[in-house]
């Protein structure tokens, strides 16, 4: 469910194609994205081509969600407490990339296996390094 509610902070529900018809979105103290990498590189770039330089927060509802995977988020039930209670939420930057000065991309993966092979990748790399097993690789 996309559909967030806070009790102690106002929460606007917006659809990613009314994202355009938003004049404040400058000044929300966070944007949560729900949905998939798809759904965040597409805000992100209208975020970025708007100038609009609002915290992001990713609730992965999305397929794969390798980008929320790879930089090791906390859980959005977390986030979402920790909200709730005004407590402090690490900001984790991301670096953000442009082809040909319009389309902003934030990593590189292909559709289906390329985006399990990374997140598999990922997934055993900071497995192994918390192991045993690290000494065999």
């Amino acid at each position: 469910n996309s559909h967030i509610e806070l009790k102690n902070h106002s929460v606007i529900n917006i659809n990613e194609s009314e994202l355009k018809y938003q004049k404040e979105l400058n000044s929300y103290e966070y944007i949560i994205i729900s949905g998939g990498d798809g759904r965040v590189r597409r805000v992100a770039q209208f975020l970025y081509k708007n100038s609009i330089s609002t915290k992001i927060i990713i609730n992965p509802l999305g397929t794969t969600n390798v980008l929320f995977h790879s930089l090791r988020w906390q859980n959005i039930k977390i986030i979402l407490n920790k909200l709730e209670n005004n407590e402090f939420l690490e900001v984790k930057p991301k670096d953000v990339f442009l082809i040909n000065n319009r389309h902003l991309f934030i990593f590189s993966a292909g559709n289906s296996l390329d985006a399990l092979y990374i997140y598999l990748s990922e997934f055993f790399r900071v497995f192994f390094n918390k192991s045993k097993f690290r000494y065999i690789f």
